[in-house]
C-alpha cells in the first residue's frame, strides 16, 4: 500500500534560501483576465513543516500572513537571457486599496504645505519614481525611519522633530 502511495507523491523541491513565486489565484487583484498568475520572487526564510514555508515578506503587506503551503509556491528561476527585462510586479488589493511595494525613500519635500517623499518602487526604474504624500506611506514606516536616520536634515513632519 505504501509503495503505491509513494509512486504519486513528489518531494517538496524547496529549501531555506530559495526564491519562490506565490500563486495569486486565491487573492483578489485589480482584474482577473490579464493578471499575473504569480507574485514574487520571495525568499524562503524558514521551513515550518515538511510542506509549510515562511517567506521574506514586504513590510507593506502586513495584512497577509507570510506562511504558505508548498502547493501555493513555485520555484523561481532567474531570467536566462542577459539583459532581459522582468515585467514589473503587479499591485495587490488590500482592504480595497491598490498597493505597491516601496523599495527606497530617496528625498523629502514640502509641497503646498504637505509633506511628500520621493519613492522608488520595487521592480520599477528611476523613471517611475514619484512624490507621494506621507499618508500613502503608512506601511513603510521602517523605510521612513531609515531615510531620516541617513538624512537628519531632510524635511520631515513637525511632530517628528
Amino acid at each position: 500500500m505504501k509503495w503505491y502511495y509513494d509512486q504519486g507523491v513528489q518531494k517538496v523541491p524547496f529549501k531555506v534560501g530559495d526564491k519562490v513565486l506565490l500563486d495569486l489565484r486565491d487573492y483578489q487583484t485589480t482584474g482577473r483576465k490579464l493578471n499575473a498568475r504569480y507574485a514574487g520572487p520571495f525568499k524562503i526564510v524558514e521551513k515550518l513543516s515538511p510542506v509549510t514555508f515562511k517567506l521574506e515578506w514586504p513590510a507593506r503587506m502586513t495584512r497577509i500572513h507570510p506562511v504558505f503551503h508548498a502547493s501555493k509556491l513555485m520555484l523561481y528561476h532567474d531570467p536566462q537571457i542577459p539583459g532581459q527585462k522582468v515585467a514589473p510586479p503587479e499591485s495587490v488589493i488590500i482592504d480595497g486599496h491598490e498597493e505597491f511595494e516601496v523599495e527606497a525613500i530617496l528625498d523629502s519635500r514640502r509641497y503646498r504645505r504637505q509633506l511628500q517623499y520621493l519613492v522608488r518602487w520595487k521592480g520599477y526604474g528611476p523613471e517611475d519614481d514619484s512624490w507621494e504624500p506621507v499618508q500613502n506611506l503608512a506601511n513603510s514606516q521602517e523605510l521612513l525611519k531609515e531615510f531620516h536616520k541617513a538624512h537628519p536634515y531632510a524635511v520631515r513632519s513637525l511632530s517628528e522633530s
